[in-house]
C-alpha cells in the first residue's frame, strides 16, 4: 500500500469521519460528543486512509453500542505526538479478547454470542494503517457491558523541510 503524506488537519479527518457515520449513530440514537485541543493540529498523512481508520473506530463504536448510549472523540497533544481516543459505553471488550483485537479475523460478541457483522478484519487494517502512518493504536476496557475505547496515535507535523 502506497500512502500519500502531506500535511493535514486532524479536524478536518475527525470531521469526515463523522460525516460518514452520522447515520448510524442517528439510527440508534447515540450522543457523540468531540472535543479538540483550540489550536490546530497537523499531521502528515494519507487522508483517505486516516478517514478510514476513524471511520472504522466510530463505525465499531456505534455497532457495539446498545441504542441511546454515547460515545466521545478526544484528542490530546504532546511530545510530538497526537493521542485521539474514541471511547463508548456499549457492549466493551472481554478480557481474555482484549490482547487479541487487532488481529485478522478476530470479532468481539456481544451477550448472545453474536457478532455484530462484518469479517473480522476493520480492526486490524487500523493498526496497519496506523503504522505506516508512524503510529500506534491501543484498546482498553473494564470487560463485557463496560464500554471500550481506542486510542490511536500519530506523530505531528514537522512541517515544510527546509
Amino acid at each position: 500500500m502506497v500512502l500519500e503524506r502531506p500535511t493535514v488537519n486532524l479536524a478536518h479527518v475527525l470531521d469526515s469521519a463523522l460525516v460518514a457515520t452520522q447515520p448510524m449513530f442517528a439510527t440508534a440514537g447515540h450522543q457523540i460528543r468531540m472535543a479538540l485541543p483550540p489550536e490546530s493540529i497537523e499531521i502528515d498523512g494519507d487522508v483517505r486512509r486516516l478517514v478510514q481508520v476513524f471511520t472504522n473506530l466510530l463505525s465499531n463504536a456505534a455497532k457495539y453500542t446498545p441504542p441511546g448510549g454515547h460515545v466521545a472523540v478526544e484528542a490530546t497533544v504532546s511530545d510530538h505526538r497526537v493521542a485521539v481516543r474514541v471511547r463508548d459505553d456499549g457492549l466493551g471488550i472481554a478480557p481474555d479478547l482484549l490482547p487479541r483485537i487487532f488481529e485478522i479475523f478476530v470479532q468481539s460478541r456481544d451477550s448472545r454470542g453474536r457478532t455484530q457483522g462484518g469479517l473480522g478484519i476493520g480492526l486490524n487494517l487500523v493498526r496497519r494503517m496506523v503504522e505506516l502512518h508512524g503510529g500506534s493504536v491501543s484498546a482498553t476496557s473494564d470487560g463485557t457491558g463496560r464500554g471500550s475505547a481506542f486510542v490511536v496515535e500519530l506523530p505531528l507535523s514537522e512541517g515544510p523541510l527546509a
